[in-house]
């Protein structure tokens, strides 16, 4: 019951040494986080230097992570940091793990964990915790700034009989000095495969000092379901972001906006069209990158929009469909080459460039031919593509159990991970460029429990 719900909720909060203000529009939670274990971290044994070309792994399981890291990013202080949805967590170049650990979604069933983690502009780490969003210094001072009601409390107030969830996700800094993200709204009688009657989203601006603005958009009061799958600071000092929304008669609606810090809209369309598929044109990932040529680029990834194309900070919109069916564009980034790199990680399971003239080259990976019908599809996902130290791309290669180079003239190499890695916790979920220069990874798996590892890759 929500009575149980509260009274655990303020146990774990009594336990954790919190301070709680009083009732109001933005409760504020401030916890002084112990790491895990002995307040001076065990440091690791001595590691040989790295040699080129190695793996080296750090072993979680002694500090009881569930899933293992599920984002990560190199803080002010030279260390690398990471969630787990119940902790954060520093690591040093040498592999010495610190937890300070995070109550928020303690005792809570209906809490949602995230597993997002930015640097903030004010210094500190940004994360988001269940229904909150939270700050820590790099000294592990926690503040958690919850949701107002008056944020979710309109979507509550139509959920008729469903139980609806409100939790934010997607954490960007914005060109203000402010904290952006995106609010998700969703019912138990929705999910990612099929969202009718189920999903909404809005656009938030928290403060440093945790002032929280929702910005609605008219525009959106007559769809059924809408979804933002990216958001974006963009080179015009204004927030960019992908909206897809299903109306009534089922018609799927792609649209490219901008919004002012002071919450001004502006709506660039797309795409269009009835489609008795929804679900599987529903945008649900995407994402949006500045290009070299100062335009907003963006990849729709869904199985019939098959899409990327590029916005003028005007709003003139270009369409580039791709040349291989069901391929589910993603990770689109700036590559070394000046081109715009990619992954399709369904029909083709590729890695792909194009030029800012609209060229596209694909280069795809052994081992999956079409993994939308094989029986491999989660294994022959490859993702997260990053460009490393040696002016490379690195990506997750997870059929083949592998962190992955590709040179921008398509040469790749293969680095394999060991075999327990994929036995225990499936492929790797993360990949970025160390505090020294090596490419980082962490192993782990959100939907079975497993410890999970922090791993180097010397190039």
């Amino acid at each position: 019951s929500e009575a149980d719900i509260e009274q655990c909720t303020q146990k774990a909060i009594q336990e954790a040494g919190a301070r709680v203000a009083p009732k109001g529009e933005n409760p504020v939670i401030t916890v002084e986080t112990e790491p895990i274990g002995a307040p001076t971290p065990t440091p690791t044994p001595p590691i040989s230097p790295p040699v080129a070309g190695t793996i080296q792994e750090f072993d979680l399981s002694s500090s009881n992570l569930p899933s293992g890291a599920g984002s990560m990013v190199v803080g002010p202080d030279g260390n690398l940091w990471f969630t787990d949805g119940i902790n954060i967590g520093r690591v040093t170049p040498q592999g010495t793990v610190t937890l300070f650990p995070l109550h928020a979604c303690n005792y809570r069933a209906d809490c949602v964990p995230d597993y997002s983690i930015i640097n903030g502009p004010d210094g500190n780490f940004w994360f988001l915790e269940g229904d909150s969003i939270g700050k820590m210094t790099p000294q592990g001072k926690v503040t958690l700034y919850s949701l107002p009601t008056s944020v979710c409390a309109p979507y509550e107030k139509n959920s008729n009989s469903f139980n609806y969830f409100c939790y934010p996700t997607d954490l960007i800094v914005g060109p203000d000095g402010n904290v952006w993200f995106v609010l998700v709204i969703t019912s138990s009688s929705g999910s990612y495969t099929s969202p009718v009657y189920g999903y909404a989203s809005a656009i938030v601006q928290i403060t440093p000092d945790g002032k929280i603005t929702q910005f609605t958009d008219p525009a959106m009061a007559h769809v059924v379901d809408n979804s933002i799958p990216a958001i974006h600071a963009g080179p015009d000092n204004t927030i960019w972001y992908l909206e897809t929304s299903l109306d009534a008669n089922n018609v799927v609606t792609d649209v490219m906006k901008k919004m002012t810090v002071n919450g001004v809209i502006s709506s660039f369309p797309i795409d269009s069209g009835a489609d008795s598929f929804a679900s599987q044109n529903w945008s649900f990932e995407g994402n949006i990158v500045t290009g070299p040529d100062g335009n907003l680029w963006f990849t729709l990834n869904s199985v019939i929009a098959n899409t990327l194309g590029n916005v003028t900070p005007s709003g003139v919109v270009t369409k580039f469909p791709l040349p291989t069916a069901h391929s589910i564009p993603s990770n689109i980034m700036v590559g070394p080459d000046g081109n715009l790199w990619f992954t399709e990680w369904a029909a083709t399971d590729a890695i792909a460039h194009i030029t800012p003239d609209g060229t596209i080259t694909e280069y795809p990976q052994k081992g999956c031919v079409n993994s939308l019908t094989g029986p491999s599809y989660f294994s022959c996902v490859i993702q997260n593509l990053i460009v490393g130290p040696d002016g490379n791309l690195w990506f997750i290669d997870n059929y083949s159990g592998a962190i992955d180079r590709i040179t921008p003239t398509g040469t790749v190499t293969k680095y394999a991970l060991p075999a327990a890695d994929n036995a225990t916790c499936f492929m790797p979920s993360i990949i970025l460029v160390g505090p020294d220069n090596n490419v980082w990874f962490a192993t782990g798996n959100e939907q079975f429990p497993c410890s999970g590892k922090i791993g180097r890759l010397t190039p």
